[in-house]
């Protein structure tokens, strides 16, 4: 009988349109870990969509979960008491996503709509929101390309791509950092444009005071965290690991 892994659980939760091969570098580089990846493709309901997330919470105590943009809001959402997670690392992640404030967010008009957009040219409106999460530095140095090469097709049902744009929409999160009582490592890239960085700015300047919560920042980089930067969020998980 094989004898149980050891190794500290890490649970990784994608972005909006992303599988585990999104975190392909960076798991590559936490040998030391058992990588669980939760899947966000099949969820045709709210239920189903954070089901597969707060069961793999529960399954898999003192676990550090990675929360890439949304899936770091879905965390920051559903993390309960009864999770008993060990601490989150919130990559390109963002309290309230929709802002009036090209600082802090994304016009409310322009995600209105990206969401018609989903309906009428749903192929169209991915590539476009893939290329926005790199900066032009990135694509000169082709991470772009490599990303596309690694991670498509979309694995993503139509009805879930709909469902990550509705979250992301409706979700205030603003008052949910104050709440949490275990370690949180904030990254963000200096350049996102899809959580701006003026949002993790003000959301460190807010939390200064609060124990717990580490702000980390990767100068020039984009949205695309997990492909341009995997040795910055490996550092962080490693900063919490038992």
């Amino acid at each position: 009988m094989a004898s149980p892994d050891a190794r500290p659980a890490v649970l990784w939760l994608p972005g909006w349109s992303m599988d585990d091969r999104a975190w392909a570098r960076v798991q590559a580089g936490l040998p030391q870990c058992r990588h669980i990846n939760v899947d966000l493709a099949a969820g045709s309901s709210p239920h189903r969509y954070v089901g597969a997330m707060v069961r793999a919470m529960r399954a898999h105590p003192n676990a550090v979960v990675v929360g890439w943009s949304l899936g770091g809001m879905l965390a920051l959402r559903y993390l309960s008491p009864d999770t008993r997670v060990r601490a989150l690392v919130l990559v390109a992640a963002t309290t309230r996503f929709a802002s009036d404030n090209p600082r802090l967010g994304w016009s409310p008009r322009v995600l209105a709509r990206m969401q018609r957009n989903l309906t009428t040219a749903p192929l169209a409106t991915r590539q476009a929101f893939l290329s926005a999460m790199f900066t032009e530095e990135e694509r000169t140095a082709g991470h772009e390309a490599s990303f596309r090469a690694a991670n498509e097709p979309c694995t993503w049902e139509a009805d879930s791509l709909k469902l990550g744009l509705d979250f992301l929409a409706r979700m205030d999160l603003q008052a949910a950092p104050e709440q949490l009582t275990l370690p949180v490592v904030w990254l963000h890239g200096t350049r996102d444009t899809i959580c701006p960085f003026g949002g993790f700015v003000a959301l460190r300047e807010r939390l200064a005071l609060y124990h717990g919560h580490h702000f980390s920042a990767v100068d020039g980089a984009g949205h695309a965290l997990p492909w341009v930067a995997p040795e910055a969020i490996c550092a962080a998980v490693r900063e919490v690991l038992p």
